[in-house]
């Protein structure tokens, strides 16, 4: 039985389980990874090893592979974490919104309007009087029924 000579126990490289295991990592590259189980059955414990790209390319080329992997992934997860917050502050300005902004979306509004306008009686300039009115609408709404059991 030919097994790849870059499978072994992860904290001793020279001794391979020879049936696949969770134990068993590959040794071509400077930090071990560890095959899955089916990997390992069907490719690291049989001849087929020779196909395998971690076993056919350089180490140097193998690591930059996992390198940029690691880093496209991380780079979605802070896209992904950038888009939520975005996201909650956008909810949070509409909340805002909503609660603090005058727009009734069909209530009634219970609003009081002052209106004031100020006037000046006579016809002699130094004999004028103020006139302040003060107008307000108050609306109460009136209770409804309710249908009792």
């Amino acid at each position: 039985m030919k097994i790849c000579p870059y499978l072994g126990k992860i904290d001793d490289p020279a001794t391979p389980i020879l049936f696949p295991s969770k134990l068993n990592g590959c040794h071509r590259i400077a930090r071990v990874w560890k095959p899955s189980q089916l990997t390992q059955a069907h490719t690291c414990l049989t001849e087929a090893h020779v196909k395998c790209a971690t076993f056919r390319e350089e180490p140097q080329a193998v690591d930059v592979k996992i390198r940029e992997a690691y880093f496209a992934r991380k780079k979605r997860r802070y896209l992904v974490i950038a888009l939520v917050i975005l996201g909650v502050i956008l909810l949070d300005l509409l909340v805002f919104w909503v609660l603090f902004s005058n727009a009734t979306f069909g209530r009634s509004p219970a609003i009081s309007t002052p209106e004031a306008t100020i006037g000046i009686s006579g016809a002699a300039v130094q004999d004028w009087t103020p006139i302040v009115t003060i107008a307000t609408m108050v609306y109460t709404p009136s209770l409804t029924s309710t249908v009792k059991p």
